[in-house]
C-alpha cells in the first residue's frame, strides 16, 4: 500500500509503490488548487474613485462569489472624518444604522438597498449631499465555521458641486415666415475641473407633449427624433456645435407645422474607472416659441366652397373666408 512520508524540508510525500494512492493524491492536489481561485469568499465593489454631483443619485453594487453571503452591511468613512466609521444600512439587522441616517432611511427613503440576492447587494442613495463623500465599505458577515477569502471591500466616492449651466440664447418668441430659414441657439457649459463630456437634445413641445428633434451625443454623433428623421435626411433641419459652448438647431426651410415651443436639454457625462460613461446631471433650458404672422397663417387657408341645394332645388354656392388669425395653440 502507498504510504505518506515526510522529507527533509518537512513536506509530505507519497510512496510511489501504489499507483492508486498516487492518483488519489493528485486529485486532492488538483481540487485544492482549483478551490483556491473559485471556492474562497470574495467581495467586489465598483473600482474607484467615483465622482458624482450633489443632488444626483448613486448606486454602489457589491458582489459576492465563492460562498453565499450572510447579508450585506454598508458603512462609510466620511471624507470630513476619515477615522470615523458610520454604519448606514444592513440587509439583515434592522438596528444596524446609526441615528444620523435614520431620517433618510425611514422618512425620506432616499437611502435603501436595491436588488438584494444571495450574491448581490446594491446601496442606492437617490439624493447625494456634499457630506456623503467618503470611503464606502461593503461587508458580508461570515456564516461558515472558518474564514477563507475576503469579506469586505471598499470604494471611494467623491461628491462635487453641480455646475452644469443650460441657457437658450434665442428670445422667448420668434415670428417667422414659411419656407424661410431659422436658427435657435443653446449655451451649455460647466465650471467643473474634471474631464466631462456633454450631450445635447433639442425638443419640440406642442400641446404639452415634448418630442425630440435632434440630439448630439457625447461622442458628437447627431441623431434625429422619429418625427423628424425624414427632414433631417432631406437637409431641412440640422444641429451642430459652433463654439465650445454654443449648440445650434437650424431650420433651412420652415413649415407651418413648426409652430411650437422649443427647448434644449443637456447632460454632463463622466467616465468611471471601469471605462463606462455616467450622466452626472441633466438640465433643460426655458422654451422659445416659433410662431407665424397672421398673414402667413391666413394664406394657408384657401377660399373653399360647397354646393347646397335649397328647397327650390336651385344650387347655391357659399364662399368661406377666414377673417381671424390662425389659432396660436
Amino acid at each position: 500500500e502507498g504510504t505518506v512520508t515526510v522529507n527533509s524540508q518537512g513536506r509530505a510525500g507519497t510512496n510511489m509503490t501504489n499507483p492508486l494512492a498516487l492518483t488519489a493524491q493528485l486529485w486532492l492536489l488538483t481540487a485544492t488548487f482549483l478551490c483556491t481561485g473559485e471556492c474562497q469568499h470574495q467581495v467586489r465593489v465598483p473600482p474607484g474613485p467615483l465622482l458624482r454631483t450633489e443632488g444626483s443619485a448613486v448606486s454602489l453594487w457589491c458582489n459576492v462569489s465563492g460562498s453565499p453571503a450572510g447579508g450585506f452591511e454598508w458603512s462609510v468613512f466620511p471624507s470630513h472624518s476619515p477615522s470615523q466609521k458610520l454604519q448606514i444600512i444592513s440587509s439583515t439587522d434592522p438596528h444596524f444604522s446609526y441615528a444620523v441616517y435614520r431620517e433618510r432611511l425611514s422618512v425620506r427613503r432616499e437611502i435603501y438597498l436595491q436588488g438584494v440576492s444571495a450574491g448581490t447587494g446594491r446601496l442606492h442613495i437617490s439624493h447625494l449631499r456634499a457630506g456623503d463623500a467618503g470611503e464606502y465599505e461593503c461587508h458580508t458577515p461570515n456564516t461558515q465555521h472558518n474564514y477563507y477569502g475576503t469579506y469586505s471591500a471598499s470604494v471611494r466616492l467623491t461628491v462635487i458641486p453641480d455646475l452644469l449651466r443650460v441657457l437658450i440664447v434665442s428670445p422667448e418668441s420668434v415670428t417667422a415666415e414659411e419656407q424661410n430659414p431659422l436658427t435657435l441657439g443653446c449655451e451649455v457649459s460647466s465650471r467643473t475641473q474634471h474631464h466631462t463630456h456633454f450631450s445635447v437634445t433639442w425638443f419640440r413641445r406642442s400641446k404639452e407633449t415634448p418630442h425630440p428633434v435632434l440630439s448630439l451625443s457625447r461622442d458628437f454623433i447627431v441623431s434625429a427624433g422619429r418625427s423628424f428623421h425624414w427632414r433631417h435626411q432631406a437637409g431641412e433641419i440640422g444641429m451642430e456645435k459652433v463654439s465650445p459652448t454654443l449648440y445650434q438647431l437650424r431650420f433651412t426651410r420652415l413649415h407651418l407645422t413648426d409652430q411650437a415651443e422649443y427647448y434644449c436639454q443637456a447632460s454632463e457625462w463622466i467616465q468611471d474607472p471601469d471605462e463606462t460613461w455616467y450622466p452626472l446631471t441633466t438640465k433643460r433650458s426655458r422654451s422659445t416659441r416659433i410662431q407665424f404672422s397672421s398673414q402667413e397663417m391666413m394664406s394657408a387657408v384657401r377660399s373653399s366652397s360647397f354646393r347646397w341645394a335649397g328647397p327650390q332645388t336651385t344650387p347655391i354656392f357659399l364662399g368661406l373666408l377666414l377673417l381671424q388669425s390662425w389659432p396660436s395653440g
